[in-house]
């Protein structure tokens, strides 16, 4: 609407030379533009969502908003009506320069509310109570300060559009051309979704240097173009040639102006890729001589360990056993308070030689030098022989040991000394945690999982339970319970880290379900058929 105002100023001056189907288009432009409107308005009245946007998806359009369209349209149409009666084209034009100043007055309304913070409410006095709520409340709809912008000055365009003075002209046509370019930039937007102009791609860079461009040298090189025959400097096919020739070099320019700095822009991105290359390289190999440090001082401590535990276990055993020949009287008679220390001797020597056996374990699975020593043998009687050797115990502590094994278990084919390692482990730990009068149960059952057999042993216990907390790292070595239990249930945290080191060698899995106070069920699984021995 507001590049064919231009035509209608012109043609106020009595200076168009243009064809008098091209001076339709006001009229033409103001029609489209009020039925627009009115169904815009239409869906405001009748609450139609779809019609109160002009473009589907859109923010609807504020009823005030098309109150200043109408207005402009109708500014437009009556500038351009021209009648031989004095006195009625008078009249007309006092219409159209009303309508043109309510234009001018709706956009100034709206600057000074958004410069000043100061708002009457010129863009909610329509449909008040459909513009406080509803599909509309998330985002308020007002009057955008660039619609407003706009309003002021295609309505000022308009008001001095029966100007005689030429300046007057030249301002409106300016004020024109303001209109058009901002709202050529919001149709872009539009089409676009903005993603393409403020991508901080190479599509976007290009874009946010050609579009100007492609904007502003037209218009320029027409101006400049029609100036030049206006004084008379050339004609017609001169100044058609000059215009294309200028617009060959200057478009030259700016793309040879572009491609430079995108080159210079692409060689500096590469070289930021070579730097950040050349970094990660030097980060890789720091890191690599990082873990081979790592690597050598844990296969250090694990020598070390492996040494220390051959190294304490020779005194020991001369220990244990002078300990043994003392208790059995084999060195002579020995009274009841002798016997009872010398019991208490060997009871610490035989734990201390337990934790040397599980660190030596522990390196040795760490050094990667242990392996299986597979065999066939009844688990049933595996199962019973390591409850055996909590008999004393649970007597002492008024505990009840249990089995339930599936009568079809008679033999597997595992690691029997592993197997037992794990299932003592398990049943010491029950038992620890267990109060007085509890009870643990050692079940075995076969199962089968995606078309493979396995042994599901599992040992379960009324003890204390551990917390959600606790069992994402009991199976770690050297992790306990909380201080508070172990200081009443000593231990060195290598029991379970051990049993599922010796469960996953036989291509098994080892977990806990337990709930706080509730007990704890340890449970494991050993394929039929062996897949690992490393």
């Amino acid at each position: 609407m507001t590049i064919v105002q231009s035509l209608t100023i012109k043609n106020s001056l009595g200076e168009s030379a243009v064809p008098s189907s091209i001076l339709k288009l006001p009229k033409a432009a103001s029609a489209a533009v009020i039925m627009a409107v009115m169904l815009a308005l239409a869906g405001w009245i009748f609450n139609i969502e779809f019609l109160k946007r002009v473009i589907p998806g859109a923010v609807a359009m504020n009823p005030m908003t098309a109150v200043a369209f109408i207005l402009s349209a109708a500014g437009l149409w009556l500038a351009g009506i021209d009648v031989p009666d004095a006195q009625r084209l008078a009249k007309i034009r006092r219409t159209a320069f009303l309508c043109a100043a309510m234009v001018v007055l709706i956009g100034l309304v709206r600057l000074l509310g958004y410069m000043t913070n100061w708002d009457i409410g010129l863009d909610r006095l329509l449909f008040t109570s459909k513009l406080a709520g509803g599909a509309e409340q998330a985002i308020p709809n007002r009057i955008a300060p660039n619609t407003a912008l706009n309003f002021l000055f295609s309505g000022s365009a308009l008001f001095l559009a029966g100007s005689r003075d030429r300046r007057f002209v030249w301002l409106s046509q300016c004020m024109s051309l303001f209109v058009v370019f901002t709202s050529f930039l919001a149709f872009l937007g539009h089409i676009y979704d903005m993603a393409v102009v403020a991508s901080p791609h190479m599509g976007g860079i290009i874009a946010r240097r050609l579009l100007p461009v492609a904007i502003l040298l037209p218009v320029t090189l027409g101006w400049i173009r029609l100036r030049g025959q206006s004084a008379g400097l050339y004609g017609t096919e001169v100044g058609l040639g000059i215009m294309v020739a200028a617009s060959v070099v200057l478009l030259n320019i700016v793309i040879l102006m572009i491609a430079r700095s995108l080159n210079r822009t692409d060689s500096e991105r590469k070289g930021a890729e070579e730097k950040i290359l050349g970094l990660n390289a030097d980060l890789e190999q720091r890191v690599a001589e990082r873990t081979a440090q790592l690597e050598a001082a844990n296969r250090a401590k694990s020598d070390f360990l492996a040494n220390m535990s051959h190294e304490l276990r020779t005194p020991l055993n001369s220990i244990i056993g002078f300990s043994e020949v003392i208790t059995n009287g084999m060195a002579g008679p020995v009274n009841g308070e002798q016997k009872e220390y010398v019991n208490d001797v060997l009871s610490s020597a035989r734990h201390l030689l337990y934790l040397i056996n599980d660190i030596l374990d522990l390196s040795k699975v760490e050094a990667g030098k242990m392996a299986l020593e597979p065999g066939r043998f009844n688990l049933k009687e595996l199962i019973d022989g390591s409850l055996l050797m909590f008999r004393e115990k649970t007597l002492k502590h008024n505990l009840e040991l249990r089995t339930e094994v599936d009568a079809a278990i008679t033999e597997i084919t595992a690691d029997e000394r592993k197997i037992k390692q794990i299932l003592v482990n398990l049943i010491s730990n029950a038992l620890k945690f267990t109060p007085d009068g509890g009870k643990v149960t050692v079940y075995a059952r076969e199962i089968k999982n995606n078309g493979e057999s396995f042994t599901k042993i599992s040992v379960a216990d009324t003890g204390i339970g551990i917390t959600k907390e606790d069992q994402k790292r009991i199976f770690r070595p050297f992790e306990q319970l909380a201080p508070s239990l172990t200081r009443n249930h000593q231990g060195t945290g290598l029991g379970l880290a051990l049993c599922k080191r010796f469960v996953e060698f036989h291509g098994g899995k080892i977990w806990v379900e337990s709930e706080k106070g509730e007990g704890a069920r340890f449970i494991f699984t050993i394929p039929a058929i062996l897949k690992s021995n490393k």
